[in-house]
């Protein structure tokens, strides 16, 4: 009786239609965001030479012969 009792307040989160469906988007969310963990892991060193020129690109775009040469 007593697991009967702490079930009754999730009674609607069980009976929610839609709870298969976000479950799945959940699913799909975490995989992308493992994707995307891996993916800083493999390349986040160079990502990290390359966030200061593209930095500077964005702000003055002119100068890319300049870098290009450093």
């Amino acid at each position: 009786m007593q697991l009967l009792n702490k079930l009754i307040p999730q009674l609607s989160v069980l009976a929610d239609e839609d709870l298969i469906d976000r479950i799945e988007e959940c699913r799909e969310q975490l995989d992308i965001a493992e994707q995307d963990e891996l993916f800083v892991r493999q390349y986040g060193a160079t990502l990290s030479q390359l966030e200061p020129i593209a930095n500077s690109l964005q702000s003055d775009p002119e100068h890319y012969e300049e870098l290009k040469m450093n």
